[in-house]
């Protein structure tokens, strides 16, 4: 903030904000060749300006590119008992693979004094006025102090609502060497290895586990982990690959689920976050535990009018201490 000459209004600083058209999905693309760069002292975000989709993204403590695209699908669930297994509450079972749930993508990036804004909206048709999903990926540009708004990479996601009997998730594809190896938390706190089972049935549901708060994919050099503030389920269903269920609307004829309202005919509009940290195994391990306390006791923001002469206002203090939940 700054105050203009001879008075002493405040004046805060502009933020630059750079537009890019629309694009289709099947859009070809000049293999990397028109790359935006966005950055901090942690990491390089090159955006694809031929796509508006992530391009990749450089750890700059050991220099490495890690290749990472982003993208939303959508399962389609069976409603008809008599067609076989059907989503409900409890149970996760699609009909096939997930498939590409829109059309086209817009991308704007709003760079300021302490962040950078990276918004892309994805509409299901090109001829949409609505967005469907939208991903809102903010990078920090902290002072030396601030070791983990730098090390992280703030994703806030706008998803729904759905069309009826449809599970939607965000995909992130890199080519990180996984081997189809996911790892994730029972309890916010013990990570579990989850390999890759080739079942012979169900295959899909069978590989998908839940994470309270944290998954990761690894290789050798790099570990690619995600946080998050609400509980989701999480599956790796290719190499170097992670995706997280964001949102569920779904309707069965099953007379038990009618009868107790468990169809999750949910028409809301949901705005999960997630926490994208990408290093050295070394160093994601010190940062892990530290940045999901972080994520789950987030600053509170308050707003209140001030006076020119603001009285200091005292209240009685309370002796008894205060116990969390």
């Amino acid at each position: 903030r700054g105050d203009q000459a001879g008075t002493r209004e405040l004046v805060a600083p502009r933020a630059n904000t750079l537009k890019f058209s629309l694009k289709l999905r099947n859009q070809p693309s000049q293999e990397g060749k028109r790359l935006v760069p966005v950055m901090n002292d942690c990491y390089i975000l090159l955006f694809d300006q031929d796509t508006n989709m992530l391009h990749s993204i450089q750890d700059r403590q050991s220099n490495r590119t890690v290749r990472m695209t982003q993208e939303f699908l959508e399962y389609q669930a069976n409603w008809d008992v008599k067609q076989g297994p059907i989503s409900d509450n409890y149970l996760f079972a699609p009909n096939n693979t997930a498939e590409p749930s829109w059309e086209a993508v817009g991308m704007e990036m709003v760079a300021g004094t302490l962040v950078t804004d990276i918004r892309q909206y994805f509409y299901r048709y090109i001829t949409d006025q609505e967005y469907i999903y939208s991903i809102h990926t903010r990078l920090a540009h902290p002072s030396l102090a601030g070791e983990l708004l730098c090390q992280r990479i703030e994703q806030q996601y706008r998803v729904g609502p759905l069309d009826l009997n449809r599970e939607a998730i965000l995909r992130t594809s890199s080519d990180l060497n996984s081997q189809q190896v996911l790892y994730s938390d029972n309890n916010g706190y013990q990570m579990q290895r989850r390999p890759y089972k080739a079942f012979k049935s169900n295959p899909i549901p069978r590989n998908y586990y839940p994470m309270v708060q944290s998954a990761f994919i690894e290789d050798d050099k790099s570990r690619l982990v995600l946080l998050a503030e609400r509980p989701h389920g999480v599956s790796s269903q290719g190499n170097g690959q992670v995706e997280v269920m964001l949102h569920r609307r779904l309707w069965n004829n099953l007379a038990w689920d009618l009868k107790y309202n468990l169809t999750l005919n949910d028409t809301s509009i949901v705005h999960p976050v997630l926490w994208l940290m990408l290093g050295p195994k070394s160093t994601m391990t010190a940062l892990h535990p530290r940045s999901g306390v972080a994520l789950q006791h987030g600053p509170v923001v308050l707003l209140k009018e001030l006076a020119d002469e603001e009285t200091p206002v005292h209240g009685p203090h309370n002796p008894w201490p205060v116990t969390l939940p």
